[in-house]
C-alpha cells in the first residue's frame, strides 16, 4: 500500500477498519516516516493491529513525526453522532449499528447518543416516548445541530406497506380487534410510527439539523415497494426530515445478508460524512463493493438541490438478474420465472436468455432506462422502473431460436470430454490443414451478437 501522508510505500501499515495507511518510523525510514512506533516494539508487531487516527477518534497509541503531522491533514471530529433504533423481534442490526458506531468513533461513549426502542404499544405512548427522550434532546443541546443522524427501524411490514409494532393478546382480546396475519402486531403508516416512537424530536427537531440525516428501512416486507408506500417515504424527504432513505425492493431480508451493506453505508454517510460530490455518488462507492447484495436490489431515495429521486440499485447476476432485473421468458410460458442469460462480455449491452421452461433462446437489448455505473456489474433505474413487464417478445432482436431436448448449448462440450488442442499459428502457416477441434463449437448464427 501507498501512505496516504507523504505517498512513500516502505514500511506502510494499513488500516483494519478504513482504506487510509500510514508509513512507520523504522530501519531506513527512521526520519521519514509519519508515525513513531511505541518503544520494544516491532512494524511486523504493529501492523496488522494498525488503526489510523480517525477510526481512533484521534486518542491514538501512537505518536505522529514531524513529517506526519505536517502531511497527515488531521480532520476534526463529529461532536456526536446520534443512533435511534427501533426493532421489534431480533436485535442483531441493532448491535452491528451501535458497534460500528463506536469502533469509528474511537470507542468514546459519549458522543454516541444511541437510543433504543423496542416497538411495543406500551412504548408508543406519549408519556414513555417523552422520558425516553428526554436526556436524548438535553444531550443534543449541548452538542448543536451540526449532529449526523441515524434512524433504523428494523420491524415488518403488512402488503399494504404499513409498519408493524406489537401488541400483546390481552390489548386484542380487550379491544376485540385481529391480529396482522396471527402474529401479535398492529400496523400504521410510516409517518405516523415514526412519530409514534420520535416524538417532539420527529416532528420538529429533525428539521433544525443541519447535518446529514438518513433512515434505514429494514422492515421484512414490501415497505417501500406496495402501492402508496413510496410516496410515504418521498414526503419524509421533500419535508426535510431525512437526507436520504434506503431501504430493500425483496418482500422479506434476512438481517445476516444485508447488515454488510447497510454498515457500509451508514459508516460512509453517517459517521465519516465522505467528501464527495453527491449523496448518490457516497452511497454507491459504500454499496457496490458488497456483491452479497445480487439477491435483492437496494432502493435509494436522497435529495439532491430541490430535487427528490428514488432509485433501484442492482446487480447484473446473470443466473437469477440480467442487468440486474428480475426477468421472465418473452413467450411467457409456464414456468416464465426460470431463466438464464450470457453475455460476451461484463460491459455488453446485448444478452441471450434461455428460457428453461420451455427451451427457447432469445436475444435481448439492455433497455434504455436501465442505466450502467462506474463499477462493473451494477447498474441503477429510476423507481418505479418504467416497465415491470420487460422484456416482451418484441423487445427481443431477431426471432427466437428453439434448443432441441437434450441438445447442449453452444460451446459446451460433453461431460468428460478433454476441450481440443488449439491449433498453432506455425501450422497454418506451412500450409498444414487446420480443422476445428471437437470441444470446439460456433455460436448459432442466430443468437450470435455480430449478427446485429
Amino acid at each position: 500500500p501507498q501512505c496516504s501522508g507523504c505517498k512513500d510505500v516502505c514500511n506502510v501499515a494499513q488500516c483494519t477498519t478504513c482504506d487510509l495507511a500510514l508509513c512507520v518510523c523504522e530501519g531506513p525510514t527512521a526520519r521519514t516516516g509519519c508515525i513513531v512506533l511505541p518503544s520494544g516494539v516491532t512494524f511486523k508487531q504493529f501492523a496488522p493491529t494498525f488503526r489510523c487516527p480517525r477510526c481512533l477518534h484521534y486518542k491514538c497509541y501512537y505518536k505522529l513525526s514531524a513529517n506526519g503531522n505536517h502531511h497527515w491533514q488531521v480532520l476534526p471530529p463529529n461532536d456526536a453522532t446520534v443512533l435511534i433504533t427501533m426493532w421489534s423481534e431480533g436485535h442483531t442490526l441493532r448491535d452491528a449499528f451501535v458497534t460500528t458506531a463506536r469502533v469509528n468513533l474511537g470507542q468514546d461513549r459519549t458522543n454516541l447518543l444511541a437510543v433504543d426502542c423496542y416497538a411495543t404499544i406500551s412504548h408508543g405512548t406519549d408519556v414513555v416516548t417523552s422520558e425516553r427522550m428526554k436526556p436524548f434532546q438535553t444531550a443534543m443541546q449541548t452538542h448543536g445541530r451540526n449532529v449526523p443522524v441515524a434512524v433504523m427501524v428494523d420491524t415488518h411490514a403488512t402488503p399494504e406497506g404499513l409498519v408493524t409494532f406489537h401488541v400483546s393478546k390481552a390489548v386484542f382480546k380487550r379491544l376485540q380487534i385481529s391480529s396482522v396475519n396471527g402474529v401479535d402486531a398492529a400496523a400504521i403508516p410510516l409517518p405516523e410510527f415514526l412519530d409514534m416512537y420520535l416524538g417532539n424530536f420527529y416532528r420538529s427537531g429533525l428539521n433544525h439539523l443541519t447535518a446529514v440525516k438518513g433512515l434505514f428501512l429494514l422492515a421484512c416486507g414490501p415497505v417501500l415497494t406496495a402501492p402508496g408506500a413510496l410516496a410515504h417515504v418521498q414526503a419524509l424527504v421533500t419535508q426535510r426530515k431525512f437526507d436520504f432513505v434506503m431501504g430493500f425492493s425483496a418482500a422479506g431480508i434476512i438481517p445476516e445478508d444485508v447488515h454488510t451493506s447497510v454498515l457500509a453505508v451508514y459508516r460512509e454517510l453517517i459517521i465519516r460524512q465522505a467528501d464527495q460530490p453527491t449523496l448518490w455518488d457516497v452511497f454507491l462507492k459504500a454499496y457496490t463493493p458488497v456483491s452479497v447484495q445480487s439477491s435483492t436490489a437496494s432502493i435509494f431515495t436522497f435529495i439532491e438541490g430541490d430535487n427528490v429521486t428514488s432509485r433501484m440499485v442492482m446487480y447484473n447476476h446473470l443466473s437469477s438478474r440480467t442487468f440486474g432485473l428480475t426477468i421472465r421468458c418473452p413467450s411467457r410460458c409456464d414456468q416464465q420465472f426460470n431463466v438464464s442469460s450470457t453475455m460476451r462480455s461484463r460491459k455488453s449491452d446485448i444478452a441471450t436468455v434461455t428460457c428453461h421452461g420451455c427451451s427457447k433462446r432469445f436475444r435481448v437489448r439492455r433497455p434504455s432506462w436501465v442505466h450502467k455505473t462506474k463499477y462493473d456489474h451494477w447498474y441503477y433505474a429510476e423507481y418505479p422502473v418504467a416497465d415491470p413487464e420487460w422484456p416482451r417478445l418484441e423487445d427481443c432482436l431477431g426471432p427466437q431460436v428453439e434448443r432441441p431436448a437434450g441438445q447442449r448449448p453452444a460451446g459446451q462440450r460433453p461431460a468428460g470430454q478433454r476441450p481440443a488442442k488449439r491449433p498453432r499459428a506455425d501450422d497454418a502457416q506451412a500450409g498444414k490443414e487446420v480443422s476445428p477441434g471437437v470441444g470446439e463449437a460456433v455460436l448459432d448464427e442466430e443468437v450470435s451478437e455480430a449478427t446485429l
